[in-house]
């Protein structure tokens, strides 16, 4: 789970905020714009993020 700031495509109906997702990764810079533009997340990024978030639960706690 890569984060960073969200992007979309003016051609599409989702966002993204993962470095990971192919999907968001092959958006072209002419379409590509900052933000969410008010869309619902891509279901890759949404994967991923809960893929990352259980891969943090499952570590074991660093010993001091």
């Amino acid at each position: 789970m890569q984060k960073t700031v969200a992007w979309h495509s003016t051609a599409e109906r989702v966002y993204h905020n993962d470095l990971q997702c192919r999907v968001g990764a092959a958006v072209p810079d002419e379409v590509r714009r900052d933000g969410t533009g008010g869309k619902k997340l891509c279901e890759d990024c949404a994967r991923l993020a809960a893929k990352g978030a259980s891969a943090l639960l499952a570590s074991p706690a660093p010993n001091p």
